[in-house]
């Protein structure tokens, strides 16, 4: 051989082995090398082109500078890129730059430039490049709000001095592509309430104010609404108690994951005078991981562990404490206010259309298959996790509204089911629900209450959880399950049927108790 070739190939196997030295340093056989922290969070920035927390639209031709905040402060790189599913539709470069091109569907994504990146480092929005934005024609509000926040005549109506409100207003059409307003109090009342720009009022003095929602949705003539809002004068209050009697107490000794009961009611809080300002409690928690209350008295059920915690309620040197008990397990979730804790499968094009009479309304996307789909997720294969007790809590029931007649063991008209599983090795439970009988899991896994079958409109559905499941169905039921799926699968709708509404969730030791919780709400609406 060659000395030339001899020396390149002697220099070639000095590099290799040096290499090979360096690279067993750098892999540290001997367990010495620092971990490395990757890009584990990031949030995409709301644009004023955002209809929703994953959706965007706009027109053709328009730009916009896409941005997001980062919250892994360990990361060794922080950067992400920019990437557009239909670059036909939309482009955007790496640094976020976004031009739209055309009408059509894209959807913008993010991803750690190092690293595949967890679920919470690769956020995405749905963009709807449209032709034309619809606009908001009217804007509304729920009678219930109006006559709380101003009624004529009535002494009960209005807030207090202090004392803060959401407000909620609604659009209409109700598929306008931006339900955003601005709001503000007219005629130099400030004096009297505030208002800030998500619709929270706040009383400041007694009297009477005006209110001026306007739309804030790109139209040059935009959709406006007014209200009044009366501040009541506060009482002080000489003494308080609980009231043992009122449902709303009841419930304190079995309170379910989600539950929220406002506890300056006369229902909790027997008052004198009568007419006192109840917003003059303060109220603290002794355990907010299982129960946490505001200073106000708004209390909210934060586990599904189970435990207890002291509620105390303190004025003027008065005090009273109430202990509180949550029930291992149990759900009670009302949807009034949106979906949170809940969220929809990003990979659906859903989003959350309207809050409005104590439901949120689901928009669902297009499927490639020109089917509707918008499923309801609690926990996602083990993202999160939550606790059931079926031999307690043998009932999971929804409140639903769906404008589709559904039929047993067919998907034609569409599907509501519920998959349910653990984890576990071996696997307890799971992994979906299907029900008792033949041919149930298609649709119809649950029962529609007082119906035979799953009708247009409103319904409440139940699911059996000690009943069947795929692959395993637990032998005993006298256990905790900590589930790594909970999740409404709604789906296989026609084109015509592309949004829902829900109310709650919640669960129920007997079906006796499930009627006469519906009974009691279909009364209180009757008398409403």
């Amino acid at each position: 051989m060659n000395n030339k070739y001899m020396r390149f190939a002697g220099l070639v196997l000095i590099a290799a082995s040096l290499g090979f030295a360096s690279c067993d340093k750098d892999n540290d056989v001997d367990g010495t090398l620092e971990k490395v922290d990757l890009l584990s969070e990031i949030t995409i920035e709301k644009t004023i082109y955002h209809t929703g927390d994953q959706s965007m639209s706009m027109l053709p031709g328009q730009e916009i500078q896409m941005n997001c905040v980062v919250g892994s402060p360990d990361a060794l790189n922080k950067n992400y890129v920019w990437t557009s599913s239909d670059e036909t539709v939309a482009s955007i470069t790496p640094m976020g730059y976004l031009i739209t091109k055309k009408a059509g569907e894209t959807v913008i994504s993010v991803t750690p430039e190092i690293g595949f990146g967890s679920q919470g480092a690769t956020p995405a929005v749905v963009l709807k490049v449209v032709d034309s934005f619809m606009y908001i024609d009217e804007i509304e509000m729920d009678e219930d709000v109006k006559n709380y926040l101003y009624e004529e005549n009535n002494e009960g109506s209005g807030i207090w001095q202090n004392q803060s409100y959401q407000v909620t207003v609604s659009a209409l059409p109700k598929d306008a592509t931006f339900k955003r307003y601005k709001w503000e109090v007219v005629g130099g009342s400030s004096d009297i309430v505030t208002v800030n720009q998500e619709g929270v009022i706040t009383g400041v003095g007694a009297g009477t104010a005006t209110i001026k929602v306007t739309a804030d949705d790109f139209s040059i003539n935009p959709a406006t609404y007014t209200f009044q809002v009366k501040v009541k004068p506060i009482v002080e209050i000489k003494s308080f108690e609980f009231n043992e009697d009122g449902d709303d107490i009841k419930e304190l000794s079995a309170l379910g994951y989600g539950q929220e009961i406002d506890m300056n009611t006369a229902d909790v809080i027997s008052f004198n005078p009568g007419n006192a300002t109840p917003y003059l409690l303060k109220w603290s928690s002794s355990n907010s991981n299982v129960v946490s209350i505001t200073e106000d008295g708004k209390l909210k059920v934060n586990t599904t562990t189970g435990g207890t915690a002291e509620l105390t309620a303190t004025y003027n040197g008065i005090t009273r404490t109430k202990t509180v008990t949550v029930a291992e397990g149990r759900l009670w979730y009302s949807f009034g206010n949106g979906i949170t804790p809940w969220s929809l499968e990003s990979n659906d094009k859903s989003s959350v259309s309207e809050l409005k009479d104590g439901k949120t309304t689901i928009k669902m996307g297009q499927t490639d298959k020109g089917k509707c789909r918008g499923d309801l997720v609690f926990v996602r294969n083990g993202v999160s996790q939550t606790k059931i007790t079926p031999s307690v809590y043998q009932y999971l029931a929804v409140k639903i509204n769906i404008n589709a007649n559904l039929t047993a063991g067919s998907n034609a008209n569409g599907c509501i089911k519920l998959e349910l599983w653990n984890n576990s090795d071996p696997r307890i439970i799971g992994d979906q629900y299907l029900g008792k009988g033949d041919k149930l899991d298609a649709n119809n896994a649950f029962k529609v209450l007082n119906k035979e079958s799953f009708q247009a409109g409103i319904n409440v559905i139940y699911y059996d959880l000690q009943a069947n499941y795929n692959k395993t169905t637990p032998k005993d039921w006298n256990q905790t399950f900590t589930l790594d799926q909970l999740k409404f699968v709604i789906a296989d709708y026609p084109s015509t049927v592309d949004q829902y509404d829900i109310y709650w969730v919640r669960s129920f030791k007997t079906l006796d108790e499930l009627e006469a919780y519906v009974a009691s709400e279909n009364a209180t609406d009757e008398a409403e």
